[in-house]
């Protein structure tokens, strides 16, 4: 994985020919090798993961609709310009909410 500040790489994001990945964070330019899929079947731990994950996107897709519960979490998480607020209210999902749902 390489991090650059190019100014190329920055106007890059995503796949290029099947062999690297390019994500952009906070103005600097992620270059890693692509990720396949999984070839191995999952744990059963995995799955447990990927399920709660299922419902965590739900839950908080939901809440994110209603603009009175996005602008109560804007004020309550204080996410600065440039983050991404849908991932700030995941983060709190799983911190307080993800074991009622285990």
């Amino acid at each position: 994985m390489a991090i650059s500040t190019n100014v190329l790489l920055l106007g890059l994001s995503g796949s290029i020919a099947d062999q690297l990945t390019v994500k952009n964070y906070n103005g600097k330019a992620v270059v890693s090798k692509k990720v396949g899929p999984r070839v191995k079947p999952a744990t059963e731990k995995q799955e447990d993961n990927e399920d709660l994950f299922k419902v965590a996107n739900e839950v908080v897709k939901e809440r994110y609709a209603d603009l009175q519960k996005r602008y109560e979490a804007q004020m309550r998480l204080k996410v600065p310009p440039g983050r991404s607020l849908y991932r700030a209210m995941l983060k709190e999902f799983y911190k307080k909410e993800a074991a009622e749902y285990k």
